[in-house]
């Protein structure tokens, strides 16, 4: 069974009187497009996220630093 479907002659199925009309995929967006489609709130919680992360990786660094430190 072939799923290519030919779109300037489309086929008619028992009982269908007129063809399904094939619908094109959306353009891509860019990235400038995307980020100002996103809601206000979905930014902020991204970015606190990141500060979060950066937050956290620095105190397990420093930590991580000061055990070294401890053991010598």
């Amino acid at each position: 069974m072939s799923t290519y479907r030919c779109k300037s002659k489309p086929e008619l199925r028992a009982g269908q009187d007129k063809p399904i009309g094939i619908v094109e995929p959306p353009p891509a967006l860019n990235e400038n497009e995307a980020d100002s489609r996103a809601p206000f709130w979905a930014k902020t919680v991204l970015g606190v996220g990141f500060l979060l992360t950066g937050v956290w990786g620095g105190l397990i660094l420093w930590g991580m630093v000061k055990v070294v430190e401890l053991a010598f």
